[in-house]
């Protein structure tokens, strides 16, 4: 549900045109009678908004967390952003291939942290869940918003989060809908740590 409403308030704002095909029916169908993970991409182009097309493809799912090796996560600052999900990904995948083996981790010049490129980040500080606010230039992800629905307002501070304040935090972990939650070892900034954990914290372990 909420990625279908993400998806028409994407659509509207985008093509100032509602979105008016049938999403939720148009992924039942197409998941009907299939078993275990998948991973389910639904586009919507702009010249048709009556239809969908949707694709489900088998995903191995989450990998637990104390089977994760932890992500090393590497500074790619600019001043791209986005908050809707577009089929064109050229400009997040430069950013990947620049990565190497790390997670590329988005910020702007003034080193506010936003993003992965493909998922949602949070910072664990002095026990409380601390989340870069949607302020057009991230991605509103479902994973984003079921940390804030599980842990409740008096738990999360959503405010900017700059890489200075990552060298205090318990943790630092990222969240999307396929992968689930992935706890961070390494941030890396220009060949310089600028953070580094060795285990997953509590709150994480609990989100988790």
């Amino acid at each position: 549900g909420e990625h279908a409403a993400r998806l028409r308030r994407s659509y509207l704002a985008v093509t100032g045109r509602p979105l008016d095909a049938r999403v939720e029916t148009d992924v039942a169908a197409a998941v009907a009678g299939v078993a275990g993970h998948h991973r389910v991409r639904v586009e919507a182009t702009p010249d048709d908004p009556s239809r969908v097309t949707v694709r489900a493809v088998p995903w191995p799912g989450p990998v637990p967390l104390d089977a994760q090796g932890g992500v090393v996560a590497v500074v790619r600052r600019g001043t791209d952003g986005e908050s809707h999900k577009f089929v064109d990904r050229r400009w997040l995948d430069a950013h990947e291939a620049e990565g190497g083996d790390g997670s590329p981790l988005l910020c702007d010049p003034a080193g506010l942290v936003l993003e992965t490129t493909r998922s949602a980040v949070a910072a664990v500080h002095r026990g409380r869940l601390w989340v870069p606010p949607l302020d057009g230039r991230i991605l509103p992800g479902t994973g984003r918003r079921a940390l804030l629905d599980l842990l409740g307002p008096g738990a999360v501070r959503i405010a900017p989060l700059t890489l200075a304040a990552l060298t205090g935090a318990d943790g630092f972990l990222l969240v999307n809908a396929l992968r689930g939650v992935q706890w961070v070892r390494r941030i890396e900034d220009d060949g310089h740590t600028v953070a580094t954990w060795a285990a997953p914290d509590p709150l994480t372990q609990r989100l988790a």
